[in-house]
């Protein structure tokens, strides 16, 4: 197994139109099984957007269907507007799940309305191409989080199952083309191809094993009633630490957890037991991407909670050392319950992959000026480089990190550059840990929303009771190689520690990267 993160961010555009996007991978990566995509709108760098009206955090898919074996892209994604206008069009808070070949997209809150979308993927040796369409004006940056996988030793499924609408009740999948050790679920409380009112969102994942794991995030905004303006809004965290999907219920007027479990994995599937009474075609339906290793212990799944002091905190994984992360960081500061508070309003994706990356060659040329930030190439593909990225000369010396990228020909230093460099070859050290954010004031008016990506992956923000959102966790991942399990150094903690999750992956990527 082969694994590989990367962060590519689209600027506001007031063009319409499509784009043609090729994203290259290091030689030798090969042709991607599946990837993993965190989407978010956000603003200039590293800063949170609290100022454009339509928020979007969501999660795609990209892998072969269950049931036809061809390469699908599927998500689930919830919208938050700080509007102070609603109406029985324009809500608070909407969210949906698509099957209908996107992987992310954003879009307005009038549930209508999409502002920008990313559409016909293709995996191809060592590169994924996809097609980005600007529907409408865009205010925001969008940013995509995409972890890619390949080798031979790693398969998933993509498909989609409705649960049991009754208590104890189960629903299962068949056919697959091998036994699951993980499966991950998508949820937005609407049924398939459906945007509406009252924002959900729900990440889990489930674990075969001597005993089966199941771990579930929520993050809820409920929309105003009827849309009538003026009537504050709420938001919810669960996180669970034995279900693998949770939801609320279907109206703005609901407010019951409905929730479920993995209870077996098969040969060629999974079943998963219903705990509540769910609606049919709508809360009951469950996205899922189920992986399979054929090498033993590939996967670990953990709860964890965020460090209550700064500094470097071990975390211990199964039987051995990961080399990637996935998982959630709420606000939320107890698990099993449902958290309403002005201290539990921030919600993070992230994805974390280890440190000891060898350095990719660049392609072309760059030059840059002693004082300056601003670096040009030639035959440069600097859009496939993310915020963070290393870049180094032929001598191993370090040129700078990268802070913006224009075009493929141009981009730009967090700090100035302290030497001059004409037309000399490059090489990148690959920044591959981030986290998409989102986040809503609880019980104000007006609402207040942010959104946006970091490069620290364990990160939280809330609201409280201030006008603006305020850092309570920040975390970067140390290099996972000193013992089963990895370290996480606190630059921020709060006194009250954060509930999450987390899926350990190992791979066996030890070669050397060449070329992107």
């Amino acid at each position: 197994m082969k694994t590989y993160v990367i962060r590519r961010r689209f600027n506001p555009t007031l063009t319409i139109g499509s784009e043609s996007v090729k994203i290259f991978l290091p030689k030798g990566f090969g042709t991607p099984k599946f990837a993993i995509i965190y989407y978010v709108n956000g603003g200039e760098g590293e800063s949170l957007d609290e100022n454009n009206l339509d928020r979007v955090l969501g999660i795609g898919f990209i892998g072969l269907g269950t049931t036809n074996n061809s390469l699908l892209a599927w998500n689930s994604s919830i919208g938050m507007t700080h509007a102070s206008t609603v109406s029985t069009l324009h809500r608070k808070a909407i969210s949906g799940t698509g099957i209908a070949g996107r992987f992310a997209d954003e879009r307005k809150i009038d549930r209508t309305t999409i502002i920008r979308q990313c559409t016909s993927v293709s995996f191809l040796e060592d590169r994924f191409d996809f097609t980005l369409t600007n529907t409408n004006t865009s205010t925001s940056y969008l940013d995509l989080i995409i972890t890619f996988f390949s080798g031979d030793d790693i398969d998933a499924r993509l498909g989609y199952l409705s649960l049991g609408t009754t208590n104890g009740t189960t629903a299962t999948v068949t056919g697959m083309a091998f036994a699951p050790d993980v499966i991950l679920t998508l949820g937005s409380g609407y049924g398939l191809n459906v945007i509406d009112t009252d924002g959900r969102f729900c990440f889990g994942c489930a674990l075969n094993g001597p005993t089966i794991k199941n771990s579930a995030s929520l993050f809820r905004m409920r929309s105003n009633v009827d849309g009538v303006a003026g009537i504050s809004t709420t938001v919810h965290q669960y996180f669970s630490t034995d279900k693998c999907f949770l939801m609320y219920g279907s109206s703005t007027a609901s407010n019951a957890l409905q929730v479920a479990d993995v209870t077996a994995f098969t040969s060629d599937g999974f079943t998963v037991t219903s705990r509540s009474t769910f609606a049919s075609g709508s809360t009951n339906t469950m996205v899922y991407l189920a992986l399979k290793s054929t090498k033993p212990g590939a996967f670990d799944l953990q709860n964890f909670t965020s460090s209550t002091s700064t500094g470097t905190v071990g975390t211990a994984t199964s039987n051995f050392i990961p080399t990637l992360l996935l998982g959630v960081l709420g606000s939320a500061t107890s698990t099993g319950s449902t958290i309403t508070s002005n201290d539990s309003t921030g919600f993070s994706l992230f994805a974390a992959k280890s440190l000891s990356s060898k350095s990719i060659y660049g392609f072309g040329t760059l030059s840059v000026s002693s004082g300056s930030t601003q670096v040009t190439g030639t035959g440069s593909t600097f859009k496939n480089l993310s915020p963070g990225d290393k870049l180094y000369n032929t001598s191993n010396t370090e040129i700078g990190t990268v802070s913006y990228v224009s075009s493929d020909t141009s981009l730009f230093l967090t700090s100035s550059a302290s030497s001059t460099i004409t037309s000399e070859s490059y090489s990148i050290l690959p920044k591959q840990e981030f986290c998409a954010t989102i986040g809503s004031s609880n019980l104000s008016d007006p609402t207040k929303i942010f959104s946006g990506v970091l490069t620290s992956p364990i990160y939280s923000s809330i609201y409280g009771t201030s006008s603006s959102a305020s850092k309570i966790i920040d975390g970067v991942v140390n290099n996972f190689d000193s013992y089963p399990g990895f370290k996480i150094n606190y630059s921020t903690a709060n006194a009250t520690g954060r509930k999450g999750w987390f899926l350990a992956i190992r791979d066996n990527d030890n070669r050397r990267r060449d070329g992107i």
